[in-house]
């Protein structure tokens, strides 16, 4: 569910209430834009538009940016600022909520460094690979905004904070490929595919006086964890139909050392579903592949043939999850939309994460 933008007969209404945003999510407060390289190129406080956009983006000024969508900003406009603006107001709510002395939970989800490519001018050229190299050392500029904040306010030692990707990194990787980075490591592929490199993101706990420091874990999670984790956290019983495939990460964050779920189910951006249980993931649809992650981290070898035993294991649990509509124990849910796992295809991106 995204944004619904009001409309007048074919145009938008910029000047009325946006509905389906996170206020009406649950959220008390937000700030931040619709799609960061999407119009209206201008920002968003709660369910209204901070600044009419009453000027068309100019064609330069996207392209510079890697922005290729025209349309309607701000007066003023600079994807320049949008980080440093975010960054400033998860500090101001900080800065709040530690005034107020009240417990808060901040979800600062980061528009870099996806596009649009514009770094601050402090960060222009500082990485010496490329714009995005620029905006992942801003990237890490606006955490530690953050987590100045947090010990400014004395407010480090009981705070979890979780850092983490969405996705892996995109294809355009030839600049950190040059200047000797493999973005995607080991892994196979990248963003949007079903490859490890478009699912295996770094995930960082810091939770002084729980999380032992430098401490590692290497059990099978998913992001989808993460609400489980803050239900039990503010000891909030979830209803059967909320968090279908969420686990508390509790246990592990504890420094426990044992499996919370038995698999985890991805999906590329072409439909192909894929699920991992242990060392085997398989790639489910027309062509079904089977990889021993334990041995063969970049997908080389598919093992279907030689296993057909744990394909079969492999599919009936993915269709389990499918038929029940979700992953926990509870009772059976509706899925959201139909489920194909047969769609024909498997990949769109090239064998080696490095060609």
């Amino acid at each position: 569910m995204g944004w619904q933008w009001p409309k007048s007969g074919k145009n938008v209404v910029f000047d009325q209430p946006i509905t389906e945003g996170p206020t009406a999510r649950g959220f008390d407060y937000y700030f931040g834009t619709d799609v960061p390289n999407y119009p209206p190129y201008t920002f968003i406080e709660n369910d209204h538009v901070t600044v009419q956009p009453t000027e068309t983006i100019p064609r330069a000024m996207a392209a510079t940016a890697g922005v290729n969508v025209n349309g309607v900003m701000a007066p003023g406009w600079r994807f320049e600022n949008i980080l440093p603006t975010l960054a400033g107001k998860a500090v101001e709510y900080i800065d709040r909520q530690a005034q107020a002395k009240q417990p808060f939970f901040l979800y600062f989800p980061l528009t870099t460094p996806h596009q649009p490519f514009s770094p601050s001018e402090r960060f222009k050229g500082k990485s010496g690979i490329s714009a995005v190299g620029d905006l992942v050392m801003e990237t890490d500029w606006a955490l530690g905004e953050v987590m100045t904040a947090l010990e400014r306010n004395g407010l480090a030692g009981n705070t979890l904070v979780i850092f983490c990707a969405d996705n892996g990194h995109n294809a355009a990787a030839a600049p950190f490929q040059k200047a000797g980075h493999r973005v995607s490591g080991p892994f196979r592929g990248y963003k949007a595919s079903i490859w490890e490199g478009g699912h295996r993101v770094p995930f960082v706990a810091r939770w002084p006086g729980m999380v032992k420091p430098g401490s590692q874990c290497a059990q099978l999670i998913s992001l989808n964890d993460c609400m489980a984790t803050c239900a039990e956290i503010t000891g909030v019983q979830l209803p059967a139909n909320a968090a279908e495939d969420s686990f508390s990460l509790m246990p592990l964050l504890k420094g426990e050392s044992r499996p919370i779920r038995a698999a985890v189910v991805s999906h590329s951006a072409d439909g192909i579903f894929a699920i991992q249980r242990g060392e085997w993931k398989l790639i489910a649809g027309q062509q079904v592949a089977l990889y021993n992650l334990a041995t063969d981290i970049g997908e080389t070898k598919n093992l279907s043939a030689q296993h057909p035993e744990t394909v079969a294991e492999l599919t009936a649990l993915l269709k389990k999850y499918v038929d029940d509509g979700r992953s926990t124990p509870g009772p059976k849910q509706e899925n959201d939309a139909p489920v194909v796992l047969n769609k024909t295809g498997l990949a769109t991106v090239p064998e080696n994460s490095d060609s």
